[in-house]
């Protein structure tokens, strides 16, 4: 018994509009990129940050 990948499954034509819409995509995706790497930048030392919190604050309720 093979067991097949459901990717293949899907069908080659959903992968071809997939790459299709990728490739009409590319040009909008590119700028969202460089704000999503902008957003994330900030995002990711306020998250640290808050988990930090977070965990600073679960600690104290413990004790």
């Amino acid at each position: 018994m093979s067991v097949q990948n459901p990717v293949v499954n899907m069908g080659d034509y959903q992968k071809l509009l997939a790459i299709g819409l990728v490739i009409i995509a590319s040009p909008f995706v590119h700028p969202l990129l460089v704000l999503l790497n902008g957003l994330l930048r900030i995002l990711v030392p306020i998250g640290f940050v808050t988990m930090v919190l977070g965990v600073i604050v679960m600690v104290s309720e413990k004790t």
